[in-house]
C-alpha cells in the first residue's frame, strides 16, 4: 500500500499535482515537447512512490461507530489508543477498509482502529496512509498528529475527492518505535450523507540494501550522464507502466521523496533553460543528504 501501484493501493486515488509556473514555462519553451507532456498535466496525480519499502504485517482491530472524537476508555484504565486497552470485542479487520454506508445514522460518526505490530527495526520504517475524512493517528500511546482536518475534518488524505484533499507523503516513524510489540491506533471520520469511511493504512520498513548507496541525482537511467533520455525514462514509467528506476533517489530531482511529473519537468528545465540544478548529490557521486523512503538499488559511481 505504500506504492501507489499495489492491488488496492493506498493511492489508488492520487491527489491532482500542479507543477510550479516556472517548470510549465519550461515545457512551453522547448520546442516540440510541450505538445508531447504537457497534456500529462491535466490528467497527472502525485505518486509517492516508495519502491525500496517493505510491508510489516500488522493485526487490525476496528472498533463500533461512535459519535465522538476521544474514544472509548475503560474505567480507570487505558484508552483505545493506548497499551492494555481491552479490544478482544474489537472486529478484526484487514486495511484497506471501507463502510459502503455508515451504519444507524446519517450523522457524522467515528472509527478507532488498533494495529498491533513487531519489529527488531527501528530505524527506516514509514507509515503510509489514506482516508476519504479527518483522522488521527496514535504510535505507542503518542500522537503523530492530525491529518484532514483531524476529527470530524472533512478534507481526505492521499485520495481525490468532492472536497478538499491533502497529500500526506510516508512518515518516518523510527524514533518513536521500541524494539518488539508496538501499537498503532487511528481515528477516522465519516457520515452516511457525505461518502463513506475509508482508511487505508501500512507500516512499511526499507528494504535491506536500500540505505546508504551512492548515486547521482538525474542520472535516471544509469549512465553516467544527465540528458533528454532521464526525463524520458522518467516519464515512460510514470504514465506507460515503464519498468522503475533501478535507482528511484536518483529520479527524485527535487528530493521531496517521491516521483513525479515536476521531476521531469526539472529535469527539462536544468537542461534546455538554465533552471537549477538537480538537489545533492549532483554533479558528483553521493549519498542521499535527505531521509526519504525511495532508496536505491544498482546505480554504479564512475
Amino acid at each position: 500500500m505504500c506504492s501507489a501501484s499495489g492491488a488496492g493501493g493506498l493511492l489508488q486515488h492520487p491527489l491532482p499535482s500542479t507543477p510550479a509556473p516556472p517548470a510549465k514555462a519550461a515545457l512551453r519553451s522547448v520546442p516540440g515537447l510541450s505538445g508531447i507532456l504537457l497534456p500529462f498535466l491535466f490528467f497527472w496525480g502525485s505518486q509517492a512512490l516508495t519502491q525500496g519499502l517493505v510491508p510489516i504485517s500488522v493485526d487490525w482491530r476496528m472498533g463500533p461507530p461512535l459519535q465522538e472524537c476521544q474514544g472509548p476508555c475503560e474505567p480507570r484504565g487505558p484508552c483505545w489508543n493506548e497499551e492494555g486497552f481491552n479490544d478482544s470485542s474489537w472486529e478484526p479487520v484487514l486495511l484497506p477498509h471501507e463502510d459502503p454506508e455508515v451504519p444507524g445514522t446519517t450523522r457524522i460518526v467515528d472509527r478507532f482502529f488498533r494495529g498491533v505490530f513487531a519489529t527488531d527495526i527501528t530505524e527506516g520504517v514509514f507509515l503510509c496512509m489514506s482516508s476519504r475524512f479527518g483522522l488521527e493517528v496514535f504510535l505507542n500511546g503518542q500522537s503523530l498528529g492530525t491529518w484532514g482536518g483531524g476529527c470530524h475534518g472533512n478534507r481526505s488524505v492521499n485520495m481525490s475527492s468532492a472536497w478538499e484533499a491533502e497529500r500526506v507523503l510516508p512518515i518516518d516513524v523510527s524514533s518513536q518505535l521500541r524494539p518488539g510489540r508496538n501499537l498503532v491506533a487511528m481515528q477516522v471520520t465519516g457520515c452516511a450523507s457525505c461518502g463513506s469511511l475509508y482508511l487505508g493504512a501500512e507500516i512499511a520498513r526499507v528494504a535491506e540494501g536500500e540505505q546508504g548507496a551512492n548515486f547521482t541525482r538525474g542520472d535516471v537511467t544509469a549512465d553516467e550522464r544527465l540528458d533528454l533520455s532521464d526525463a524520458v525514462r522518467l516519464l515512460w514509467h510514470l504514465f506507460l507502466g515503464g519498468p522503475a528506476p533501478v535507482c528511484p533517489d536518483a529520479a527524485d530531482l527535487d528530493d521531496n521523496g517521491s516521483l513525479e511529473v515536476t521531476d521531469a519537468i526539472y529535469s527539462l528545465h536544468f537542461l534546455f533553460l538554465g533552471g537549477w540544478p538537480p538537489m545533492s548529490p549532483f554533479p558528483l557521486c553521493g549519498l542521499d543528504p535527505t531521509a526519504d523512503a525511495l532508496g536505491c538499488g544498482a546505480f554504479e559511481c564512475p
